[in-house]
């Protein structure tokens, strides 16, 4: 019998993790409301796109070709890494108290300028659009709220 390698015994164990996510995901309450898109699509997808994450792994790493990839991080960015990080953590704490609106705007600036976009009238823009776009979408067409924050008084 062959032995299990390290990559094998990580993409068994990630996708012992699936399972159980996509159980607990399978779980969650249902919408007394009819909507087209209940509370446990987007978790099952999630966890369905990780179960077959680990199928890959453990494919990829009975092949050989996992070396080669792992020689190509060489080159990585891990300060950029921290930074995004740092963002979408930031983002995720100002999301109840600044409101949708704000924070992501606040954060698709600060990502776009980290990532070295120079124009910075467009990311302002695009910020702007995206940030009222995606609210109104939710909002209005799909009728899930999303935290108004401090602009709450707005009736937005």
């Amino acid at each position: 019998m062959r032995r299990l390698g390290a990559d094998r015994i990580l993409a068994l164990g990630m996708a012992v993790f699936s399972l159980a996510y996509i159980y607990s995901a399978w779980r969650l309450p249902r919408f007394t409301m009819s909507t087209v898109v209940d509370a446990d699509v987007f978790p099952i997808a999630v966890g369905l796109f990780l179960l077959v994450l680990s199928a890959a792994l453990w494919v990829e790493a009975g092949s050989g070709l996992l070396g080669k990839v792992i020689y190509s991080w060489a080159g990585f960015d891990f300060k950029a890494l921290l930074i995004h990080t740092v963002l979408v953590t930031g983002f995720i704490l100002a999301l109840e108290p600044l409101g949708f609106l704000i924070t992501t705007f606040i954060y698709l600036t600060l990502a776009a300028h980290f990532m070295g976009y120079p124009r910075f009238k467009v990311i302002l823009t695009v910020a702007a659009l995206f940030s009222v776009g995606t609210y109104l979408l939710f909002n209005v067409v799909l009728n899930v709220p999303l935290p108004a924050g401090i602009l709450g008084f707005l009736g937005l």
